[in-house]
């Protein structure tokens, strides 16, 4: 109900209100914050495996009911920063590459994101993605000595 607040139905303003208050959505847009949470429910929901990581690709196409991906992606949104930051590793669970290279590709697909959005906004988006950014890092590092 919340999404359908934050496409302008007026009889969902209180949860739109309420979902827009999860730390990473409060200094985007309402169109920023839905679209944010359909990427995010897509990569994480189970089924499709999506070749184009932290996209809009297969939206429709997925095992379940549409509106999983959405209550996924709100629900990342609301347990902030913790599941954001364990994505390439959802991700990986659904892939066979190594998962450096699958958590490089997603944090340079939402990198591409955060490029058009507003500068001064998606602020707790971007910390997070460099904290996923240090993690690989290190990771990599590990395995390399």
């Amino acid at each position: 109900m919340a999404v359908h607040g934050l496409l302008g139905d007026q009889r969902f303003a209180a949860q739109a209100e309420q979902a827009l208050s999860a730390v990473p959505l409060r200094d985007l847009r309402p169109v920023e914050a839905v679209e944010f949470i359909i990427r995010v429910g897509l990569d994480i929901a189970p089924g499709v495996e999506r070749k184009k990581l932290f996209s809009l690709e297969h939206a429709m196409m997925l095992d379940d009911p549409p509106y999983v991906a959405l209550h996924l992606g709100l629900q990342a949104a609301h347990q902030w920063p913790e599941t954001f930051l364990h994505i390439p590793e959802i991700i990986q669970a659904k892939r066979s590459p190594s998962s450096s290279i699958a958590h490089a590709r997603w944090e340079r697909a939402v990198q591409r994101w955060l490029g058009g959005i507003e500068t001064g906004r998606g602020i707790a988006i971007r910390e997070a993605l460099e904290t996923t950014a240090l993690r690989r890092l290190e990771r990599e590092a590990a395995l390399g000595s």
